[in-house]
């Protein structure tokens, strides 16, 4: 396929995946969240080592941003995606002009790794 039908389609998919995986209630509070307050969605994909143009989709667009536009979220609310899986970092090789939309992260089969790349994906608390 032609890679913005495939970028189309992966948005498509994320944005499904987001609303069967958020309550509508709770996407309501997030919709009303006070602009004070800054709050980060980590929306995380495993198994998806075998799926290398989905990855590689994911990659190549802005997903992040525009999975909030289509959800409606305010400015200071922010999705972040995560693609994990055996075999997912060659979904991000040859990407090229999208390099600023994503960063591989290596984990292990150490829980105590991965908690801590998980929290590489959210935001530093201010003080």
């Amino acid at each position: 396929k032609l890679r913005s039908e495939r970028n189309q389609e992966m948005l498509n998919l994320l944005y499904g995946i987001a609303i069967e995986t958020i309550p509508e209630a709770a996407l309501d509070n997030i919709r009303n969240l006070p602009a004070t307050d800054i709050l980060t969605i980590l929306l995380a994909m495993d198994e998806m080592g075998s799926f290398c143009q989905a990855v590689r989709a994911m990659c190549a667009l802005s997903a992040d941003e525009l999975l909030a536009k289509m959800l409606k979220l305010p400015s200071n609310v922010k999705v972040r995606l995560a693609a994990i899986g055996t075999g997912a970092i060659y979904g991000s090789e040859a990407v090229g002009s999208g390099q600023k939309n994503y960063e591989v992260l290596l984990g292990s089969h150490e829980g105590a790794k991965n908690e801590e790349i998980f929290n590489s994906f959210l935001p530093k608390p201010t003080t």
